[in-house]
């Protein structure tokens, strides 16, 4: 017992100021309707018809679920809601005109329930007879008709999906999930590690009144909502709102099975597999300190799930858990179905319009068959930058003659890739190279690498890691040339990236070997020391602002000896447990990781098993975005995000993600790219530009155990036509740097640092020490004399 204090202020016109111990809270409203917001954040709408007492309420707020004998510990809730997104309403002819006729019909509905209010008011009668005629009008001249017509194919493909709902019919009883909350003290909760707040649903073959069809269609009646599946689309009604929706092949179904502690009735179809007390030791055995301890049935139940990365989030419970396998069969026949018929579609399409083109005697011509026009309206031809390389003859494996470089249509994405364009499209529009994130809800995340700027996941075996990796690198693929960005990557597996051998944008062949990757580690870090040194004569402090000059320079140029700009490095190592126990490797990542991201050097670094022992703290400090997939345990959440929750997350491609720019974490659910399609883009990468391996990369001699590894043989020694002259530039001047050489020879970045390393592999200059510029070691005669003069 205790004293409880409420007051509220009616300030006139509808509005009150509730007081209350709980805060300040406020409402509005007008005799059967009002809405209030309560003092804990929460929402509450109240429906009644003035002096019987009926009324109808609905209520959500941020009130936490407390558990009555207090011992229960709660953790973060997780709600499962349909969410509507505007974006689908502007883009989808059949929903705004639904949404215009709910609008209408909302307004309808308000009259008439201002006139059964008082029938002794003639306005209020006025408002009866004006909703009744605007009914009258809907039902007349603004009814919405849905007709289809099917073929073989796509009867049997819409049955399927209509005989899921009819087997969930079947099921005693449905609820729909509203939100779950983990629990830290599960024996307290008779074992179980959630508690889930849900509602009575049920399946309906009646549409709004409004809406007349040919077919029969079936839907869920949900709690706030009416789900219908059409033969074209997924609608969804809000009880009180609009319309919204999405097509099918946005959506994401699955079905499984759950065991659940029923404490309400049992049904009689469901299966009960164990019993579990409400109060409970560690064993699962009873807990004798509780005297009012009950038992209950643990009950196997289905569960059918329905996802789309636009907003449509259910999960239903059925009592029936044997109808499972029917359910999963009749959703695989619906895919399948579904796939060739979209692929026949695009097939015809492609059809339709190769044969405008050739009316119209079209210049453009698409080399790729697989275009789709669906989601691209119009495709414009990409702008082609010239890749001007020097002919050599004897190292035609490494150059090509003059090329153009076309980047790759998004149209070669198929349909289980398409949640990429977006993406995409951002980057695009970017110059800095962006990593895409994933959806959080609704909306889209994307972040520079260059502030990210080094990125770790971890998760165990079949999380997403490596699907996740396949994505970042076709985006890449997808938005930047060779010139711009350059990729090394190491599988641990030596079959997960095979397909990039080959790439215009790879360093080298794609690393297999713990050996080859230290060598080649080396020669990054080397190559972070160069452009330190170029920064240093240009006297700029990042690689942007080096690209930056370079451009007005060439600008002033004309076009004429143009100097390439400082392409990004990107260094992908997957999977990292296997080369934590190598602490030259080690050495070399934390240099790359901590001085190569002004250099435009970075790191994506992947590990199957997370731990302090495997990603020490020196390095993880090294990684500000940190993403993490499925692990199985707490200690590998707290390793890779520094908190847990990453033991907990359920489903293929969700992941926890943080970086410096969020002040938390948050839950995403990865983009992905099928290996198909990613098979598809390497081609078409190769086919506009052969494979241009930096030589310094190449030139890795790897030894056998016994023996000590080589990194400068030298057996396939390259050979520069302007070598001579060089030689005789640095031994006469006694200068030799990478910008001396570009500036004096207008050479690129890449066949400047080549020379410089020919030279000092021929003992014609020093090594680097620092910022300091190299030694020339071969001098000239008059050069000696005049040192011995000096000398004496």
């Amino acid at each position: 017992m205790g004293l409880r204090l409420r007051k509220s202020i009616n300030l006139g016109l509808g509005f009150r100021i509730n007081l209350s111990k709980s805060g300040v809270g406020y409402s509005w409203g007008f005799p059967g309707y009002r809405a209030t917001k309560l003092a804990n954040g929460g929402n509450r709408t109240t429906y009644s018809l003035p002096g019987s007492g009926i009324s109808y309420v609905e209520q959500s707020g941020k009130k936490s679920p407390k558990s009555s004998d207090g011992d229960l510990m709660l953790g973060d809730r997780i709600v499962f809601e349909n969410i509507p997104i505007d974006e689908i309403e502007k883009n989808d002819p059949i929903l705004k005109e639904i949404n215009k006729v709910v609008k209408i019909n909302r307004i309808a509905n308000i009259l008439i329930i201002l006139g059964f209010l008082s029938v002794s008011s003639p306005y209020y009668l006025i408002c009866l007879i004006l909703g009744i005629i605007i009914k009258l009008i809907i039902l007349w001249n603004m009814k919405i008709s849905l007709s289809y017509s099917f073929d073989e194919d796509s009867k049997k493909m819409y049955n399927s999906i209509k005989d899921v709902l009819i087997l969930l019919s079947n099921s005693e009883r449905l609820w729909q999930i509203n939100s779950s909350v983990s629990v830290l003290n599960s024996k307290y909760n008779a074992g179980a590690r959630n508690n889930v707040a849900r509602t009575i649903a049920s399946i309906t073959n009646k549409l709004p009144w409004f809406i007349e069809t040919n077919i029969d269609i079936f839907g869920l009646n949900l709690n706030k909502q009416r789900v219908f599946f059409t033969p074209d689309r997924i609608i969804v009604f809000k009880r009180f709102g609009s319309a919204f929706g999405c097509k099918y092949n946005d959506m994401h179904f699955n079905v499984n099975t759950v065991r659940f502690v029923e404490s309400e009735r049992v049904c009689k179809d469901s299966e009960i597999v164990d019993y579990a007390w409400r109060y409970s030791n560690n064993d699962g055995s009873r807990d004798l300190r509780f005297s009012n301890n009950k038992r209950f049935p643990v009950c196997k139940y289905g569960i059918f799930e329905m996802e789309s990365p636009y907003g449509i989030k259910t999960m239903i419970y059925f009592s029936n858990d044997s109808m499972e396998g029917d359910i999963r069969d009749n959703l695989m026949i619906f895919g399948s179905l579904f796939n060739k018929i979209l692929k026949e579609k695009k097939q015809e399409q492609i059809k339709d319009i190769s044969s405008q083109e050739n009316e119209n005697n079209s210049d453009y011509k698409n080399d790729n068959k697989n275009v789709d026009k669906i989601i691209i309206n119009s495709l414009e031809e990409l702008k082609n930058t010239k890749i001007k390389k020097e002919n050599n003859s004897e190292q035609k494996q490494n150059y090509k003659v003059t090329t153009t470089y076309k980047i790759p249509a998004i149209s070669i994405l198929d349909d289980e890739s398409k949640n990429v364009i977006p993406f995409i499209d951002k980057m695009k529009s970017e110059k800095n190279i962006l990593i895409p994130i994933g959806f959080d809800k609704s909306k889209m995340i994307i972040e520079s690498i260059s502030s990210m700027p080094n990125l770790l996941i971890g998760g165990t075996v079949m999380s997403g890691k490596s699907a996740y990796i396949n994505t970042i690198i076709g985006s890449i693929l997808l938005t930047k040339k060779p010139s711009e960005v350059r990729l090394m990557i190491y599988d641990s597996k030596r079959i997960e990236y095979s397909c990039c051998n080959g790439l215009p944008h790879l360093l080298c062949p794609v690393i297999t070997d713990s050996k080859r990757l230290e060598l080649s580690l080396k020669k990054i870090v080397s190559e972070i020391e160069h452009r330190y040194d170029v920064f240093e004569e240009c006297l700029v402090k990042n690689i942007d602002s080096y690209n930056e000059k370079i451009e007005e320079e060439n600008k002033n140029r004309n076009g004429n000896d143009i100097i390439p700009s400082m392409p990004y490095i990107i260094v992908i190592v997957d999977d990292y447990n296997s080369l934590n126990s190598i602490d030259e490797i080690n050495d070399c990542i934390e240099n790359i990781t901590g001085n190569g991201w002004s250099a435009g050097v970075y790191m994506i670094i992947a590990s199957n098993h997370p731990s302090a022992k495997v990603i020490p703290t020196v390095s993880k400090a090294n990684f500000p975005a940190r993403m993490s997939f499925k692990v199985a345990s707490l200690q590998s959440s707290q390793s890779i995000l520094g908190d847990g929750g990453a033991e907990k997350i359920v489903g293929y491609g969700n992941a926890l993600y943080t970086s410096r720019l969020t002040d938390k974490i948050i839950k995403i659910n990865v983009p992905n790219i099928t290996e198909s399609c990613m098979k598809e883009i390497v081609d078409v990468c190769v086919k506009e530009q052969m494979s241009n391996y930096d030589i310094r990369f190449q030139n890795i001699n790897v030894k056998s155990n016994n023996e000590s590894l080589d990194i400068n043989d030298a057996s396939d020694e390259y050979n520069d036509p302007l070598y001579d002259d060089i030689v005789e530039f640095v031994v006469t001047t006694g200068k030799a740097s990478v910008s001396l050489l570009q500036r004096r020879f207008k050479l690129g970045y890449n066949r400047a640092a080549r020379v410089i390393d020919l030279l000092e592999e021929k003992g014609i200059i020093g090594p680097q020490f620092g910022s300091k510029p190299r030694e020339v070691l071969v001098k000239l005669h008059n050069q000696v004399d005049e040192d011995e003069d000096n000398i004496l």
